[in-house]
């Protein structure tokens, strides 16, 4: 008998800013040496609510680096003391922002990556008084509104600061 195996799509998530929690991290080999996979679960509209991605992050860890820029999010943005480690235990669950883009690949085929991480803790500036809540800040008064943005959920709550391990 013959072994089958049904063809999945992936699943393309529209650019956008959308909350997250960090839900867990894998050791991986990549194409320029070790890398720590990074998985989110994402929350927003019913269509994004609950769907997974994930981001690879080098195993260096200073300020310079991607992994540095991660754990600086997911606490909020505070200052990363010099003596602190990496430890990802230290990272399950904590909310961040993912700002997501869709790529083209040469092939024609639409995929999504994680841009950049940010603290879930900033918020976009207000827009001017005189315009529309969801104009562009520098949008003439009288400019027509764009489509709302898709609102987002509230995600599982960070810990309190006094739960940071430094």
């Amino acid at each position: 008998m013959g072994i089958s195996i049904p063809q999945t799509q992936g699943q393309s998530i529209p650019t956008g800013e959308y909350l997250a929690n960090i839900v867990g991290f894998e050791e991986v080999a990549g194409q320029f040496g070790p890398q720590v996979k990074v998985k989110f679960v994402l929350h927003g509209p019913p269509d994004i609510e609950g769907t997974t991605t994930s981001a690879w992050y080098g195993k260096t860890f200073s300020p310079k680096s991607k992994l540095y820029g991660l754990v600086s999010a997911a606490f909020g943005g505070v200052p990363i003391p010099e003596t602190y480690a990496f430890n990802s235990d230290d990272l399950l669950n904590r909310a961040v922002r993912l700002v997501i883009v869709e790529k083209v690949k040469p092939d024609g085929a639409v995929f999504s990556k994680v841009d950049s991480v940010k603290s879930s803790k900033k918020l976009a500036a207000p827009a001017p008084a005189n315009a529309p809540a969801n104009a562009p800040a520098n949008a003439p008064a009288n400019a027509p509104a764009p489509a709302p943005a898709p609102a987002l959920v509230a995600p599982v709550p960070t810990p309190a600061p006094e739960q940071i391990p430094f």
